[in-house]
């Protein structure tokens, strides 16, 4: 399992810079456009930081079902959660954490830089078809952004099927 994320991740980053390799036609290159694949974008990290209270996030937590428990679970948990807590103080606790200047700081730069997505998105579906072709299993449906602090540069969750990009 460890392996087929690994090679996940290079086949993503070789075709994220592949548009960096020159201009000249490659026979070999696979051609994608016969591969239709309805990908979604999700910007967790605008929803997030959008909460201006703790219900806000607490609604954060069911419009984004599948994404937040890894969030909270998996990528802050040092951060915003405890070794006992309930949901209400994590929701406490991450509302505390978007609400510090530093993290502000962070998401408009991030926000700067990355406002409009469309151009990685665009470069991210190619990706997701080369995946399709090479793993037809692992057909990602979803790219969902997100603010880790630097903790995580991308996941990928076989849950939904779906590619989590930091944008930190």
């Amino acid at each position: 399992m460890i392996k087929k994320l690994i090679i996940l991740h290079i086949v993503l980053i070789i075709t994220f810079f592949s548009g960096c390799s020159g201009c000249n036609k490659n026979k070999h290159v696979l051609n994608t456009k016969d591969i239709k694949l309805e990908l979604k974008l999700k910007r967790f990290e605008q929803d997030l930081f959008a909460c201006k209270s703790v219900e806000d996030i607490l609604k954060l937590k069911e419009s984004h079902a599948t994404f937040y428990p890894i969030y909270v679970n998996n990528i802050m948990p040092q951060k915003i959660r405890g070794m006992e807590s309930i949901e209400n103080d994590v929701a406490v606790e991450l509302y505390r954490y978007i609400s510090h200047p530093d993290m502000d700081s962070l998401y408009r730069l991030t926000q700067q830089k990355f406002a409009n997505f469309e151009i990685h998105f665009d470069e991210l579906s190619e990706a997701s078809k080369y995946i399709y072709h090479y793993f037809p299993e692992d057909k990602i449906e979803t790219i969902t952004t997100y603010l880790s602090t630097f903790e995580f540069g991308s996941i990928y969750n076989e849950d939904e099927p779906s590619f989590g990009v930091g944008l930190d």
